[in-house]
């Protein structure tokens, strides 16, 4: 009896340890920082068709509109005028970069489903998803919008109307060095 006792004592605090173990080592991977906003957009590299690179830190200066999205995506068909629209509304003004980035689909798909629409916005490759990871993507559609400065001031999960004029006042504000709100 005094026996199993011993080894029922060895054993939880075996497993004590363990957990211990676990708990003081933590997961050591390599994390994304915080994407929200009030804080700093994330620096990623997407490609053109073409395979030029665009990379965020490069139009700082810019108030950077970036939508992740898919054609296979219900919600991001149906978003899709209205981001085309904003488009062609706040593509004049200077300072404005509007970047579409393929989700999870053959970019040939894509670039199909933009040509069959007359869809004419920018659009771009993640290249092993590293923007989706960098930007903490849940799914599609998401939107982001970036100051001048670098930070996020709007982030958007699930499909939106940017078409509404209070889309483009918002960056409007944003371009004049506003806070946009």
């Amino acid at each position: 009896m005094k026996a199993k006792a011993i080894v029922i004592w060895i054993i939880l605090a075996f497993g004590v340890a363990v957990v211990v173990f676990n708990a003081v080592k933590g997961d050591r991977a390599p994390r994304a920082p915080l994407v929200a906003e009030g804080f700093k957009a994330p620096d990623v590299e997407v490609r053109d068709f073409s395979g030029n690179s665009w990379r965020f830190s490069a139009h700082r200066g810019d108030v950077v509109f970036i939508n992740f999205w898919a054609s296979w995506c219900k919600e991001c068909r149906e978003e899709m005028p209205s981001i085309q629209s904003l488009y062609d509304r706040m593509k004049p003004n200077p300072g404005f970069e509007m970047v579409l980035i393929i989700y999870n689909e053959d970019p040939r798909d894509a670039a199909k489903f933009m040509e069959e629409n007359n869809y004419t916005m920018p659009l771009y490759v993640d290249p092993g998803g590293a923007a989706a990871r960098s930007f903490g993507l849940t799914g599609v559609p998401e939107t982001y919008i970036v100051s001048k400065e670098g930070i996020l001031k709007k982030k958007v999960i699930g499909p939106a109307d940017f078409s509404d004029p209070k889309a483009a006042e918002f960056i409007v504000r944003l371009l004049e060095g506003g806070e946009g709100k």
